[in-house]
């Protein structure tokens, strides 16, 4: 439950790279990049004049490393191998004076992944040139060069393997880069100190054909050098709003996000995870992390839209920005604009290079060969130099050309769209369920309510939602009290939460453009793997909304006719349409799973989370795809529900550990689920869909003269979805 009260740390930035046409390698592209950053310093922070922190990232500097080996005694042309890696590695302050104990251990740890290191260097920067507070912080930079056994595809994964081996024995230090193609130099202060504090920037034998530069301005946390930009691949200008799903999503791909790091240090993980975990080009683990517009996408070529369906299927639409992101990875450089479209990231031209850019004022007029244009909202484009090799540039059209052609590789991964339905197609096939006979239906008695959590505060807003079908609240914000702070109730977990956002950087955007460009759309079930290796086709249900219609406990026709009216207009569905299309009207029941989200007072709570997490694994072994958490048994003989907060977490975490998360979906049905609030914070937890049967019904029992059932249920579900 740790991840429950982490503070999260969102960033909002200057990004600025430069790729030489010609394929030139020179130290001109270095210094036009840091020149860049400092017109763009007014997007940088600043505090007591020493700035958030900014970087750059450069090619592997070879020239440098060779006249280092060879006044070491080596050959000079090991520089130039393709075997050949440099690691910038920061000791963070309070663990300097461990240095001594803490580099002999990161010395096997290399040695043990097969990288044999030729130099190294401990405290080679000038940090007598950074201002009060950031001298006072300032990191221990350990500076390697090495060889690495392998071809190139292989040493980048046992390079990513290092770092993830580092950051588990050694949490406190912070990887800059570690690759055989680039390195990063960062600062906790203003662009004019990079050179200042890194001497080899300075050096004319310093040169590269890709640069990429950061200027950090951070909205809600103080300055670090290491969160300063870029981290191994990226520089990111934005916040990824939906940072918790994402590191969920990750982990379930056996990702680990960086230990204690911020929305955009793990952005940069599962990237670099993608690429080497599974086998990705940086073209393909940008599109799927940064989906599609959902919209365009319906419009479409055939082989586009089944590519991007298969995207979305292996790895749910998880990072919303706002986000305009740059990033470098091997002789690639790409700017991507996510889907909302709210952080500008500008193309251009000039005599000598192509740039992407936060602004396109950072290079003279007189110097660019025509307007720079800004990135539509989804917009990608690619830029792959090298040295001796002339820059191609890829636009949109292009990259998705490139995706498609690497897609027709992996036929048996896209046949596995024939197990991915559509529920309207899927649902007519397997039928429409009937209405359930409910014996004992529970009503929503005050008392019962109260034991569920529900509050006056909260029975006021459905009343309020289900007479006027608008929010009740119409600024950001709780107006409820604090969950500390009411000793006479017990709070569910959620009450325990609150949304932190970081509202300067998020204009207001109008509805329609809203619904434009994010989609609700889930898919329930197992997941496919990309390489197409899975020997038990996947199974999946796309749904319009993660939000159910619960019917389970309306025992007359009335309800439940307006039910399947309300939900065949809204897009959604009925909870029972879901368990009839998975068990194809109760002929296949293997498929589904119910765990009892409820444990008897005669035992104990830890022991039922432990024997539920035994019975989805077993479940799922069994041929399980969809986990159905209910807690409809709560206060019937002697039995409390699970608050579902803690069910899902626990459960979640169980199958990420086991290595099952992908292997089968969850839906939560319980009476705990109250408001919005509930609803977003159980999906983040890692919830496939909910069924939040109480509020269903406590809405429908505000119908009047003037409002039906039918009504009611439409004005809720316009506030809810």
């Amino acid at each position: 439950m740790t991840r429950i009260s982490r503070v999260e740390e969102r960033d909002a930035c200057a990004i600025i790279a430069f790729v030489d046409k010609r394929g030139h390698s020179s130290h001109a592209n270095i210094i036009q990049t840091i020149d860049a950053l400092r017109k763009m310093g007014h997007r940088s922070g600043d505090i007591n004049g020493e700035g958030d922190g900014c970087g750059i990232s450069t090619d592997v500097p070879r020239e440098i490393w060779a006249k280092k080996l060879a006044a070491n005694g080596l050959s000079p042309h090991l520089a130039e191998s393709h075997n050949f890696f440099v690691g910038h590695i920061l000791l963070p302050h309070d663990v300097r004076q461990e240095a001594s104990t803490i580099l002999p251990r990161l010395r096997e740890e290399i040695a043990a992944v097969g990288g044999e290191i030729l130099l190294e260097a401990a405290g080679g920067t000038r940090d007598e040139e950074l201002g009060p507070r950031a001298r006072e912080d300032a990191p221990l930079f350990w500076q390697i060069g090495g060889m690495m056994s392998g071809e190139q595809a292989e040493i980048s994964k046992k390079l990513f393997r290092l770092q993830a081996i580092i950051e588990e024995n050694f949490p406190r230090l912070h990887i800059a880069s570690l690759s055989t193609d680039s390195a990063v130099y960062k600062v906790q202060g203003q662009p004019d100190l990079l050179p200042r504090v890194y001497p080899e920037l300075r050096d004319e034998a310093m040169r590269s054909v890709i640069t990429l530069g950061h200027g950090r301005y951070s909205t809600n946390t103080l300055p670090t050098v290491e969160r300063s930009q870029p981290f191994s691949l990226l520089g990111h200008n934005g916040e990824i709003n939906t940072i918790e799903r994402l590191r969920t999503v990750g982990r379930a791909l056996g990702i680990q996000p960086v230990p204690g790091g911020s929305d955009s240090q793990d952005l940069n993980r599962i990237i670099e995870g993608l690429i080497n975990l599974y086998d990705l080009d940086l073209l393909e683990a940008m599109a799927i992390v940064f989906p599609a517009v959902h919209s365009e996408v319906e419009q479409y070529p055939e082989d586009l839209r089944q590519l991007y369906d298969f995207y979305r299927w292996f790895f749910p639409c998880s990072a919303q920005g706002p986000a305009a992101v740059i990033v470098r990875h091997r002789n690639t450089c790409l700017g991507r604009v996510d889907a909302l479209g709210l952080r500008p990231l500008w193309y251009g031209e000039s005599d000598y290079s192509y740039f992407l850019s936060s602004e396109k004022g950072v290079v003279d007029l007189e110097h660019t060969r025509s307007d720079p244009r800004p990135l539509a909202p989804g917009e990608m484009i690619a830029i792959t130099a090298s040295r001796g090799m002339r820059a191609e540039v890829l636009d949109y059209g292009n990259c998705q050309k490139r995706l498609v052609q690497r897609m027709v590789g992996r036929r048996r991964a896209m046949s596995y769209l024939d197990g991915l339905h559509r529920e309207t197609a899927a649902l007519a096939e397997a039928g429409v369920a009937i209405r359930p006979q409910i014996d004992d239906p529970i009503s929503p008695s005050n008392n019962l309510l109260a034991a569920f959590g529900w509050k006056h505060y909260d029975f006021t807003i459905r009343q309020k939602v289900s007479h006027t079908g608008r929010e009740v609240i119409g600024s950001m914000g709780h107006t409820g009290p604090l969950a500390a702070f009411v000793p006479e109730s017990l709070p569910n977990i959620a009450d325990y939460v609150k949304e932190n956002v970081a509202v300067v950087t998020n204009p207001a955007i109008d509805r329609e453009r809203e619904t434009e460009h994010f989609s609700t759309r889930a898919i329930l079930g197992s997941r496919p793997d990309i390489a197409g290796e899975r020997s038990v086709q996947p199974f999946g249900l796309q749904i319009e909304t993660p939000l159910l219609l619960d019917s389970g406990d309306f025992p007359d026709a009335v309800h439940f006719d307006a039910l399947r009216q309300a939900a065949t207009e809204t897009g959604t569905l009925l909870f029972t349409d879901v368990l009839a299309f998975f068990t194809a009207n109760g002929r296949d029941t293997g498929r589904v799973c119910h765990l009892d989200m409820t444990f008897s007072l005669d035992g104990r709570m830890e022991e039922r989370l432990d024997a539920l997490c035994r019975e989805a694994k077993s479940a799922i072994a069994g041929g399980a795809v969809l986990l159905v958490l209910d807690d409809g048994r709560s206060f019937r003989g002697n039995r409390v529900y699970l608050d579902p907060a803690l069910a899902v977490a626990r459960l979640n975490d169980s199958l990420i550990a086991a290595g099952l998360r992908r292997e089968a979906s969850v839906i939560v049905r319980s009476a705990a689920i109250r408001n919005l609030h509930d609803i977003m914070f159980l999906l983040g937890l890692g919830a496939d869909a909910l069924g939040p049967y109480m509020l269903w019904q406590v809405s429908c029992s505000f119908v009047d003269e003037k409002r039906s059932v039918h009504q009611i249920l439409l004005n809720n579900l316009t506030v809810l979805q």
